[in-house]
């Protein structure tokens, strides 16, 4: 539902294998947010990745790999709304779908840098 075309962001996506409690923790653990931008920045000929590091702290862990894959697409934030279980009429209305959805488009994305290997968890 963006208004003008001079408002499309570019956004680089990370998918990382794990669940992640804060953006801060997720950042520690691919190396800071200036080598997340330097590899998403990279020319895609560029053989840039970054290691994701489960034991932060632990230099002498081994790390995941990734890669950069050129995957253009759209970004878009979904909402769903709640519906008040104790209203009568609401349980009539559960075919429609529609009214219980909002969505935003954010903007465009070129590429996505994933870790497919398979992670080393010797302790």
């Amino acid at each position: 539902m963006m208004s003008n075309s001079s408002e499309i962001r570019q956004y680089g996506i990370v998918e990382l294998p794990c669940f992640v409690n804060s953006a801060e923790t997720g950042l520690n653990m691919l190396g800071g947010l200036e080598k997340v931008k330097k590899v998403l920045l990279a020319d895609s000929s560029n053989a840039s990745s970054i290691k994701l590091n489960f034991s932060v702290g632990d230099p002498l862990r081994k790390g995941i790999s990734s890669e950069k894959v050129l995957c253009p697409g759209i970004v878009v934030r979904l909402k769903r709304k709640r519906i008040d279980r104790t209203d009568k009429e609401s349980d009539d209305t559960h075919d429609d779908d529609s009214s219980k959805m909002t969505y935003e488009v954010l903007g465009l994305t070129k590429q996505i840098i994933h870790f497919r290997s398979p992670a080393d968890f010797q302790v």
